[in-house]
């Protein structure tokens, strides 16, 4: 009895999961904010790869691995629909000191072209966490972005001094500019 109680709640929750809608328009700064937050909120039904940077005589080298889990330095996870089609990919990038760490959501078109970068730098170089959201048409063309500086502690919006170093998130306007991309297509 209890096995099949359980049956129920787990199927119930997977029901009431929100679909993802991946008919989104070029230029729509709402509907690519839902998308992204449809994304986020099904990722647990999504196939999911993840992939770790190494370096081989200073030449980046990229490799798949079983879970995210397992990366000390720069990682990212990839989900794919019921399709195998990249729709998104999570970035984790990091100093082996600890001075910053920098996670950024890139979120694509069923076409491949990039929706909707965001990203969350928190650094020591000037206490902060520096919040971005760029939104980007089926060309590539940034169309509307935001920019936020909060206090690393507090959380309160700030402006940046002369200590602070940014570090922006790398450019993937399409699912094929991603580093592991061969390694994408193996499978």
């Amino acid at each position: 009895m209890l096995w099949r109680s359980f049956f129920l709640a787990a199927a119930t929750a997977v029901a009431s999961v929100p679909a993802v809608d991946f008919n989104l328009p070029c230029k729509d700064v709402a509907q690519t904010e839902k998308y992204a937050a449809q994304i986020d909120a099904t990722a647990k039904t999504f196939k999911v790869r993840s992939f770790a940077q190494t370096f081989d005589q200073d030449k980046e080298v990229w490799h798949e691995v079983k879970a995210i889990q397992e990366v000390a330095g720069t990682g990212a996870a990839v989900y794919l629909n019921d399709a195998n089609i990249p729709v998104a990919a999570f970035f984790t990038l990091q100093t082996e000191s600890g001075d910053w760490i920098l996670d950024v959501a890139y979120y694509y078109r069923l076409d491949g072209s990039l929706a909707k970068r965001h990203e969350h730098l928190n650094t020591f170089f000037g206490n902060l966490t520096v919040l971005r959201d760029a939104f980007f048409d089926c060309k590539g063309v940034k169309y509307h972005s935001t920019i936020d500086y909060l206090d690393l502690k507090t959380r309160k919006p700030v402006k940046p001094g002369p200590e602070f170093i940014d570090e922006p998130a790398p450019d993937y306007p399409a699912i094929q500019r991603l580093p592991f991309y061969p390694l994408l297509r193996k499978k």
